[in-house]
């Protein structure tokens, strides 16, 4: 089937189909959301601990972030 032939049979579906899709789609979306959620509540944490090491880690050494001095003594 070309995608010409599937919009074309899609136009010609009831509304009721199409409001039905619609709402199935709509709930999909909102189980992602709630699931994204979910995963980002339990696993923030951990996130912001891997970020934080892959920018100390993404520095030479004895140059830090801005606003960040090193002493001498620490290189």
């Amino acid at each position: 089937m070309s995608t010409a032939e599937i919009m074309e049979r899609f136009a010609e579906a009831s509304p009721r189909f199409k409001a039905r899709m619609a709402g199935a789609l709509n709930f999909f979306s909102l189980l992602t959301a709630e699931f994204g959620e979910f995963v980002r509540g339990r696993l923030g944490f951990a996130a912001g601990y891997i970020a934080v090491a892959g920018m100390v880690a993404g520095y030479p050494r004895g140059v830090g972030p801005p606003g960040v001095s090193i002493p001498a003594s620490a290189v």
